[in-house]
């Protein structure tokens, strides 16, 4: 059996590794996303509070986040996984909670997701995955969105709120518990 004081380390040192991974800080810190056209690629864009009580538009291309794993059969972050070269421009729909839901290019009838929360971050109000940075064009926030993500700005589940921390610390504790 592995000793409660262990677990909770090797939770904060794969925290320190890779935060952007664990934090899924976008719906606590962000608002107003939507999926627009960055460079003929899929760009996630919002709102993301900065510094103080700054907010930032930034456009994010998804080609330099994600890529197709064909062994879960779905987007996992991936440091410039091309992401486009995976889906039909234009078939992706944003989720209320900050899934995309796209059409695989190899197979029309098949649809395949991300979760944006897993790769995405806000980094003092520019979003971030990896160590690639968002842009912010000067028509970021009007340039028209091919999705929007419905009624997401201000509908936040219970892991988006507590990101994958939280979701962690909650598992630790009812592990505890049950010993």
């Amino acid at each position: 059996m592995i000793p409660a004081f262990l677990i909770i380390a090797m939770a904060v040192v794969s925290m320190a590794v890779n935060p952007g991974y664990f934090l899924g800080n976008l719906s606590s810190n962000c608002e107003h996303f939507a999926l627009v056209m960055q460079n003929n690629h899929t760009g996630l864009r919002a709102q993301c509070q900065g510094h103080g009580n700054t907010t930032q538009c930034s456009i994010l291309d998804l080609n330099d986040c994600f890529g197709y794993i064909t062994a879960n059969h779905g987007f996992d972050p991936v440091d410039h996984g091309g992401f486009n070269r995976y889906m039909h421009p234009k078939t992706c729909r944003l989720e209320s909670d900050l899934r995309l839901d796209c059409q695989l290019l190899s197979d029309i009838h098949r649809r395949i997701f991300a979760d944006l929360n897993r790769g995405v971050v806000n980094d003092e109000g520019w979003l971030k995955c990896f160590e690639n940075k968002a842009v912010a064009p000067p028509d970021c926030a009007t340039r028209p969105a091919f999705s929007d993500g419905g009624h997401l700005s201000g509908t936040r589940s219970l892991v988006a709120s507590f990101g994958m921390v939280g979701a962690f610390v909650a598992f630790v504790m009812g592990f505890l518990l049950c010993q």
